[in-house]
């Protein structure tokens, strides 16, 4: 899902130099760089500020962690690539593979991030939604907030009274007030 080169949580900036295909593409100071595949677009990399790949889409997101040079932005690449991460400067640089494994590096050692010839499939249970899962994602994280299918009534005051709601809404498109909890207004960002 994503490969995360970072400084250790105690130091400074890290340094990396980045080919793809083996061209040289840039030198960065951050605090890290991820690279992630859309399933991992959804996780860290989001959060570090970069887009989320629908996972139809065969590609890597390269996102910079709290880059020092604001031109350092966030890459979209075919997933055919090769992408070599090598640590040129910086203490205690470390790498994550899924948040999981970690190693340290020294300066000078290399990642290499290329897509596996194996592949795996995903079931999914009748009925479920890629975009129903990105807005429950989305909703749990208080990232982007909506009401669609009134999902943040259900999680603060359970089933019951989002059905009462729904109903509500229908009437006068005002929810009531819950009887047993009280519910908190939803977080709205602008």
């Amino acid at each position: 899902n994503d490969v995360v080169v970072s400084r250790n949580a105690t130091t400074s900036m890290v340094e990396v130099k980045v080919h793809i295909a083996s061209e040289f593409v840039a030198r960065l100071r951050a605090d890290g760089l991820i690279v992630a595949s859309p399933t991992g677009s959804t996780a860290y990399a989001l959060s570090a500020g970069g887009p989320i790949l629908h996972p139809g889409v065969a590609a890597w997101v390269l996102v910079p962690i709290a880059p020092h040079d604001l031109s350092n932005r966030t890459i979209v690449l075919p997933d055919t690539v090769d992408i070599s991460i090598e640590v040129v400067a910086g203490r205690d640089a470390s790498v994550s593979f899924d948040m999981q494994s970690l190693a340290s590096l020294m300066h000078g050692d290399r990642v290499s991030v290329r897509r596996s010839a194996d592949q795996v499939r995903f079931l999914h249970p009748r009925g479920w939604s890629y975009y129903a899962t990105l807005r429950r994602k989305s909703q749990e994280t208080g990232e982007f907030l909506q009401r669609g299918e009134n999902d943040w009534v259900r999680q603060e005051w359970g089933i019951k009274d989002a059905e009462r709601v729904k109903a509500d809404e229908k009437d006068d498109d005002s929810p009531s007030e819950p009887t047993k909890k009280k519910a908190k207004e939803p977080m709205r960002i602008r």
